[in-house]
């Protein structure tokens, strides 16, 4: 038996800028996660819960972070690749 994921639900994502902070050498210990860690801003639908897989640009991501923002009805998700 083979575990396999199917798709449940598609929707618009605006992809966030994540930005470095560097020390005084200019050297960011973050540099090596920040590759492997997207931040999109979606709007606020219920199906979208923490631990789901997401599928973006061909590679596979966990949904570790759902932050609800309520002045504009959104939800900040932050994901984490998986390493396959």
């Amino acid at each position: 038996m083979k575990k396999e994921y199917k798709e449940m639900f598609q929707c618009r994502a605006v992809r966030k800028k994540m930005s470095l902070i560097a020390d005084r050498d200019g050297v960011s210990a973050m540099e090596q996660f920040i590759g492997h860690t997207l931040v999109f801003q979606v709007r606020n639908y219920p199906a979208i819960k923490e631990n789901l897989h997401v599928t973006y640009n061909g590679n596979e991501y966990n949904l570790k972070m759902v932050n609800p923002q309520i002045n504009d009805n959104s939800l900040l998700l932050t994901l984490e690749k998986i390493d396959t």
